[in-house]
């Protein structure tokens, strides 16, 4: 289940009652309209600037680096004590949600604190190894290669240092997922490939396979990735082809769909061969045979045609059609009762881009609702309908229930779609209703997993993403209103948030100034 629960209190009938109307052109939805005692609706424009942003980001820094040296207990449940942890997160999020070219003096001002922070580890654990990897692709995406490279020589060196059965994890917030020593060897050398140095890469594979040798198949897959990432489509397909012979010929059900070596193999030849212009039907007839032989049961199968559709949705459109078709049929069959949307039916309707597909499975859903007590199943459907371009089905189904997270996913999928029309008289409507609901409670939340954050940066991450799309489309005074809002929305969950665990507070507000002060900078610029 793709949602967290919190805790359920009363929100008041009328948050879901906003009218309905379309406009092609709409300002941005003033927060201060409907919240007018937010602290910022007392600033005035001249406060509300990229040099205000950049200023409060260095001074949130300096204020976690020195409650952090005060804190005595981890910044994170469950987390080793590791020295500037939260000031890490703070830097890396700022400098990342910021969004800037390698050639603009914020982005290198910001990146070097990043990376001295990141270089400086005193204990390369996971948190560590993560910071590393994320900096990296930070710095990929802005263009920055030699900062790039800088943190595969950084990964290299922390993974030798460390025995095999020492304990790697990635951490998303505090849920734990492990990753092993192998795994680390293989990320690294995969993003090196993607950064661009295919020679670094492959030395970095043989390494990772000499410290821990995979399987003849998993050997092989895995070349075949760091190949095809480097462009390298012949040696891809061949190494490819090696892995699907020597795949286990029964499906390693206890590793998931996601993660069947024979699936991944025959996906990366079919992407290996559409690149060099190769035919394809007799490599898509095989991977259906191999889905009937290895996901005979029903649920399964149907999970897997799902699952396969969605991957090939961009490679071979009609193909993937076919194969979402058949699995809604076998979905539909094998599990007569579900309530919910089926995720992989969601992600599979959405990476066709098929409206009718999403109605359907949200129509298909509403049907077998029964129990008014259970809003998250609500929501659940309401998502599917946002998803769908419905609005209005949305809001129907979200009426007289109260959330005490004020329907944040369905509100999330609602703008996604919304941006995505360039529908700002629908995006402002959701705002609004976010708004209204949120005044009514308590900011920072906790779920029963114990994840924190405070949802004035949700918002203010929602602005950040309205702004952009003005920007995008050249509406440069609504994107300038948008960017001021999501700098006010991130100071009023400054102002707001508990400390109880800095990290959090390290998250969402490197998140929220980060964004404003990237979307502030970009659209001051361009007037």
């Amino acid at each position: 289940m793709r949602r967290i629960l919190g805790v359920l209190v009363s929100v008041g009938a009328v948050f879901w009652t906003v009218p309905s109307g379309a406009q092609e052109i709409v300002a941005p939805l003033d927060p201060c309209t409907v919240v007018p005692s937010l602290q910022y609706c007392s600033m005035e424009a001249g406060d509300l600037t990229a040099a205000a942003a950049l200023e409060r980001i260095d001074t949130e820094f300096d204020n976690i680096q020195a409650r952090e040296a005060r804190q005595k207990r981890p910044p994170r449940p469950g987390a080793p004590s590791s020295p500037n942890e939260a000031a890490r997160k703070f830097a890396l999020d700022s400098v990342g949600y910021a969004a800037l070219s390698s050639d603009h003096p914020v982005y290198v001002r910001l990146r070097d604190r990043a990376l001295s922070l990141v270089e400086g580890a005193e204990t390369w654990d996971g948190p560590s190894y993560v910071a590393a990897r994320q900096f990296g692709q930070i710095a990929h995406q802005a263009g920055d290669r030699p900062a790039a490279f800088d943190t595969i020589r950084l990964r290299v060196t922390a993974i030798r240092g460390r025995g095999s059965d020492d304990p790697w994890f990635r951490s998303h917030r505090d849920l734990v997922e492990h990753i092993t020593h192998r795994e680390a060897w293989f990320q690294t050398a995969k993003d090196a490939a993607l950064f661009g140095d295919y020679e670094t890469a492959l030395k970095i594979l043989d390494e990772g396979h000499a410290a821990h040798p995979p399987g003849i198949s998993r050997a092989n897959l895995e070349v075949a990735q760091i190949h095809l990432t480097s462009g390298k489509h012949r040696y891809a397909e061949f190494a490819a082809s090696l892995a699907i012979k020597s795949a286990p010929q029964e499906p390693q059900l206890a590793h998931g769909i996601l993660n069947d070596p024979d699936l991944k193999a025959r996906l990366l030849l079919i992407e290996s061969r559409l690149a060099q212009a190769k035919d394809v039907a007799a490599e898509t007839e095989r991977l259906q045979q191999s889905l009937m032989h290895r996901y005979a049961p029903l649920p399964l199968h149907g999970q897997a045609l799902l699952y396969m559709g969605e991957k090939l949705a961009l490679l071979l459109p009609a193909a993937a059609r076919a194969f979402v078709a058949d699995g809604r049929v076998i979905h539909a069959i094998a599990e007569p009762d579900r309530v919910t949307p089926s995720p992989f039916e969601i992600a599979a309707c959405q990476a066709l881009a098929d409206d009718a597909c999403l109605a359907d499975v949200a129509v298909r859903a509403e049907q077998r609702l029964t129990d008014r007590r259970q809003s998250w199943e609500w929501e659940e459907v309401a998502s599917a309908y946002a998803l769908a371009g419905d609005f209005a089905s949305a809001r129907r189904l979200l009426q007289g229930f109260d959330s005490g997270d004020c329907f944040q996913f369905t509100t999330f999928d609602a703008l996604q779609r919304a941006f995505q029309d360039a529908n700002f008289d629908e995006a402002n409507r959701w705002l609004s209703a976010w708004l209204a609901c949120q005044w009514e409670f308590e900011p920072n939340f906790n779920t029963g997993f114990g994840v924190g954050g405070n949802r004035w940066a949700r918002l203010s991450n929602a602005y950040t993403r309205l702004a952009k799309e003005f920007l995008g489309r050249g509406h440069q005074a609504q994107a300038v209103q948008a960017a001021r809002a999501a700098f006010g929305l991130a100071i009023e969950a400054d102002v707001t948030w508990n400390e109880r665990w800095l990290w959090f507070r390290a998250a969402d507000l490197g998140s929220a100034y980060g964004g404003a002060l990237g979307v502030l900078l970009t659209a001051e610029e361009g007037s």
